[in-house]
C-alpha cells in the first residue's frame, strides 16, 4: 500500500486561519488513517505486506512560509512511526520517505507565491 497525497500550503503562523489548520491536518493524516484501515486486513494476510507513505522533508525540516504544512508533516511522520511498531509483530512493514522538492506545478505556484 502506498499512499502519496497532498499539497504544500504556503501560509505563515499569522496568515494560516482555523480552517486552514483543519484542512491541513485533515488530508495529511487521514489520506493515511483511511487507506490503512480499509486494507489492513488484507495486509495482516499477507507475509510480505508492507506500507509506504511519502512524506515531505517538510517533517524534519520545516519552513516559516509552510508552518501548517510543515506540522502535519511532522504528524505523519509520527504516525508512520507509532504504525511500524504496532504493525511489525503482525508482520505488516510500515515506512515513510521524506522527498525534496520536485518540480512540478505546485513547485512553482508555491515559490510565485513567496515573491
Amino acid at each position: 500500500l502506498v499512499n502519496n497525497a497532498g499539497q504544500g500550503r504556503v501560509s505563515t503562523f499569522a496568515e494560516t486561519t482555523d480552517e486552514a489548520w483543519s484542512e491541513e491536518l485533515q488530508l495529511k493524516f487521514f489520506s493515511v488513517i483511511h487507506p490503512v484501515r480499509a486494507f489492513l486486513p488484507q495486509l495482516e494476510s499477507r507475509a510480505d505486506a508492507a506500507i509506504v507513505c511519502v512524506n515531505s522533508l517538510l517533517a524534519s525540516q520545516p519552513e516559516p512560509h509552510m508552518v501548517a504544512t510543515s506540522a502535519a508533516r511532522a504528524g505523519v511522520k509520527n504516525l508512520v512511526r507509532s504504525m511500524a511498531f504496532e504493525f511489525a509483530p503482525k508482520g505488516v512493514r510500515v515506512n515513510g520517505i521524506l522527498i525534496g522538492l520536485v518540480e512540478s506545478g505546485q513547485w512553482r505556484r508555491r515559490f510565485e507565491a513567496r515573491e
